[in-house]
C-alpha cells in the first residue's frame, strides 16, 4: 500500500508540468484541476506564468509544504486509514452516494444537477464495466472548448480549407502521430486478445 501511494504521489508533480506550461492535462486528475483553474479564470498555458505568476508560485509553495505534512499524517495515521479498508461495502457505497448527491444539490440548489450527476455516474459505471478508460473522457471534456476555438481560428486563417491541416508540417506531424498511436493501441489490444 505504501509503495502504491508513493508512486501515486510521485506522478502528481510530473502531471502538473504539461498542464501548467502547455495547457494539456497530464492525467485525469490534472484535467479536473485544469477545469477548476478555468472556472476561476486561470487559463493554463505558456501565459499563465506571466499573467498569474503569484498564483502559480503559491501552488508550488503549497506542493512543497504538502509533502512534509503528508509524511507526518501518513506516519501518524496509517493505522486509522488502514481500518477504512475493513468497512463493509454495503455501508460505504450508500454513504459515498449520499454525500455526493448532497454535495451536487447544495452547490446550486438544483435537482437538475443531481440528475446530470446520476447520468454521468451511470455513464462512468458502464464505461468501467466495458473496460473503457475514464480519464481520456475527462481530458476531452476539459480540452474541447480550447480545441474548438483553435480549430475555428485555423479555419478562418486558411479561408475554410481543411487541407491546411495536412499540408503544414507541424499539424501533419501531430495528425500522423495521432493515427500511429491509435493504430498501435488497436494492434496491441488485438494481439493481447489473440
Amino acid at each position: 500500500m505504501a509503495a502504491a501511494e508513493a508512486a501515486n504521489s510521485a506522478v502528481a508533480g510530473a502531471d502538473l508540468i504539461p498542464t501548467l506550461t502547455l495547457g494539456i492535462p497530464g492525467s485525469g486528475t490534472t484535467a479536473i484541476l485544469m477545469g477548476a483553474f478555468i472556472a476561476q479564470g486561470l487559463r493554463p498555458g505558456p501565459l499563465l506564468f506571466q499573467e498569474h505568476g503569484s498564483t502559480v508560485y503559491a501552488i508550488f509553495t503549497l506542493l512543497l509544504l504538502g509533502n512534509p505534512i503528508t509524511l507526518l499524517f501518513g506516519s501518524c495515521l496509517t493505522g486509522v486509514f488502514a481500518r477504512f479498508v475493513t468497512i463493509r461495502r454495503s455501508i460505504l457505497f450508500p454513504s459515498v452516494l449520499l454525500l455526493s448527491t448532497m454535495g451536487v444539490y447544495m452547490n446550486q440548489n438544483d435537482l437538475g444537477q443531481v440528475f446530470v450527476a446520476v447520468l454521468f455516474g451511470l455513464l462512468g459505471y458502464i464505461m468501467r464495466k466495458m473496460d473503457y478508460a475514464i480519464a481520456p473522457l475527462v481530458i476531452a471534456f476539459i480540452i474541447t472548448p480550447t480545441a474548438e476555438r483553435s480549430l475555428k481560428q485555423a479555419l478562418i486563417i486558411a479561408d475554410g480549407e481543411l487541407s491546411v491541416f495536412v499540408t503544414r508540417p507541424i499539424s501533419a506531424l501531430f495528425l500522423l502521430l495521432s493515427v500511429l498511436v491509435c493504430v498501435s493501441t488497436i494492434w496491441r489490444r488485438k494481439k493481447a486478445a489473440a
